[in-house]
Order: C-alpha cells, then sequence, then structure tokens
C-alpha cells in the first residue's frame, strides 16, 4: 500500500540546521501473514438427504481448509477434501442457531454450490 502524501514539509526547524523546505519521500507497507493451525472438528455430511456427523482432523492454512480421517493421514496421504475460504458466501461466521443444529459450538459454512461436492457442515 503506497501512501499518497509524497512531500512533507519541515516545520520548527533550528536556525543553524542543515535541513530546511521539504523532505520527498516514497513509503510503501506490505503486509503478510501466514496462519496454520490443526485440531479435530466434527463434520455434518449431507448425502442424498441422509447425514451423519464424522470427527476428522482439519488444517487450516491460508485460505483452505483441509481434512483428513486420521493425524497420521495427514503425512501420509492427500486430504480427503478442501475447503476454500475464498468460496464462503457467509461474510462472518460464527455459532449457529439451535434452530439449526441442536450442537453447541456448530458453525456454517456456505460456499459456492459445486455440483459434484457434497454439503457440509461443521
Amino acid at each position: 500500500m503506497a501512501m499518497n502524501k509524497k512531500t512533507w514539509k519541515l516545520n520548527n526547524t533550528p536556525t543553524k540546521s542543515p535541513l530546511e523546505g521539504s523532505v520527498d519521500m516514497n513509503v510503501s507497507c506490505e503486509l503478510t501473514a501466514s496462519v496454520e493451525h490443526r485440531g479435530f472438528l466434527t463434520m455434518f455430511a449431507d448425502i442424498s438427504g441422509f447425514g451423519a456427523w464424522h470427527r476428522r482432523l482439519f488444517v487450516l492454512k491460508e485460505n483452505s481448509l483441509s481434512y483428513w480421517k486420521y493425524p497420521d493421514d495427514e503425512k501420509k496421504i492427500s486430504p480427503i477434501d478442501s475447503i476454500d475460504l475464498n468460496n464462503c458466501i457467509n461474510k462472518e461466521v460464527g455459532p449457529v442457531s439451535r434452530d439449526i443444529c441442536a450442537r453447541l459450538h456448530t458453525f456454517l459454512l456456505e460456499t459456492v454450490k459445486n455440483p459434484f461436492h457434497k454439503t457440509k457442515s461443521l
């Protein structure tokens, strides 16, 4: 991100200071953050109108939430699936209403519908 202001006027400089007038600068700033977190979540999978809850190891890395059946699988095989968080429709994620799910601490990620993927709730 570049700042719009490029010239700063020097005010209140001492009379014997070699500096006077203004200073020209170009300032830029870049923010990068790397987030990686892993842990267990219980995932609800809806398949043809029937659903079940499954405990899975999830890894949040950058903009992707990937999951495996067992912790050791993460080092051995590709994830069962990954959820691209850039495809989420939700603007905010928080606990869902008890009308939607009676389980405590349940949250819902809504993504752009892909006819080849199953519906998932966490």
